[in-house]
């Protein structure tokens, strides 16, 4: 049997720079407005987005998500694997995150949690 040649390897990475390029152009938009929305809640309130803008946030999430692990699944570039990272990680910390303030969370720990150590 013989080797491939050097043009069905061209190819390939032809095909595979057309793949990435296609990925990213069908998704980036939705990457763009999580990152913007999130951007606004954190130098902001959440009140400054509007109903829309906050429904749209869990959707924008599991969209970013489901990125990452498309990109992580097909070993895309390690740059937009990061980016997706990064975006997936602000998104949870502030759909999930704690939402109790930091004397709350000092409060609770000597009231319940330190006397039941």
């Amino acid at each position: 049997m013989t080797a491939p040649a050097r043009g069905d390897a061209v190819a390939r990475g032809d095909a595979v720079r057309q793949s990435l390029a296609s990925f990213r152009r069908e998704r980036e938009a939705d990457w763009k407005a999580f990152e913007a929305l999130l951007a606004r809640v954190e130098k902001r309130a959440p009140r400054t987005l509007s109903e829309e803008e906050l429904l749209s946030l869990p959707l924008l999430y599991r969209s970013a998500l489901s990125s990452l692990s498309v990109a992580r699944a097909t070993s895309l570039d390690s740059a937009l694997i990061a980016y997706l990272e990064s975006l997936s990680l602000r998104g949870y910390f502030y759909l999930y995150g704690a939402r109790r303030g930091l004397r709350q969370r000092i409060a609770d720990f000597f009231l319940h949690d330190w006397p039941g150590a």
